[in-house]
């Protein structure tokens, strides 16, 4: 009997081997071979759905050095504003950037923004960390870290001593940044995710000025992470 189980569970084990074998060489298969014709990949902004926080009604808003402690400007002080909106760079229909302005930037001057996301394509597709355009850079961002963008074209990541020392008139930084949303989750065709960060214009912006940048979202097929 003892013998006999023996025979059994060697060949059950010689079974999956065998099945275990086919599945990886399979799978392999479809990660390193991507087939155009079985659907489209498209991720783009959705047409109408930026949200900025700050709409130049009660009073502009304020935070801390390193986008903390928001607060609504007690003398209901409105000076600066934001505006937003989505372009097609590449011309194939989607609307892959978002572009911001700072209008009549000063100092501790905050908002939140955001817009929506939708998958155009007919295949799922993972959400890849957004690309921030600022003059002639351009710059993949980590999802919850502060980034500054400086007068000379830079983007940097500050250390937290570099965000508690207060910059002064006449410092290289005059933008903080901070992305919130979304990278490597699954996003399907028809979905729409929200995606948002943190603005706030800091001490050494010049004064009277307009800024301007850009943000994009990418996405791979969902079967091509390793």
């Amino acid at each position: 009997m003892r013998k006999r189980f023996l025979v059994l569970c060697l060949a059950a084990a010689i079974s999956l081997s065998a099945v275990g074998f086919g599945f990886a060489k399979w799978s392999a298969s479809v990660g390193a071979t991507v087939n155009p014709n079985t659907g489209s990949l498209k991720i783009g902004w959705i047409s109408g759905s930026h949200f900025v926080m700050d709409s130049d009604a009660f009073g502009d808003f304020h935070a801390l050095q390193g986008l903390t402690g928001v607060f609504r400007d007690p003398e209901g002080k409105e000076v600066a504003s934001t505006t937003t909106g989505f372009v097609d760079t590449n011309g194939d229909g989607v609307l892959d950037r978002f572009n911001v302005t700072v209008n009549n930037a000063y100092p501790f001057y905050y908002n939140e923004i955001s817009g929506q996301i939708t998958n155009t394509g007919t295949i799922p597709a993972i959400i890849q960390k957004p690309k921030l355009y600022w003059m002639s850079t351009e710059k993949v961002i980590e999802d919850g870290f502060v980034y500054w963008l400086g007068k000379d074209g830079q983007i940097i990541q500050p250390t937290a001593a570099q965000i508690a020392t207060p910059l002064q008139v006449g410092d290289n930084w005059v933008l903080e940044l901070c992305w919130m949303d979304n990278a490597d989750r699954q996003l399907h065709p028809g979905v729409r995710f929200e995606e948002s960060f943190d603005l706030q214009v800091l001490q050494a912006a010049d004064q009277s000025t307009t800024y301007n940048f850009g943000i994009s979202v990418e996405g791979i097929q969902w079967n091509e992470i390793r």
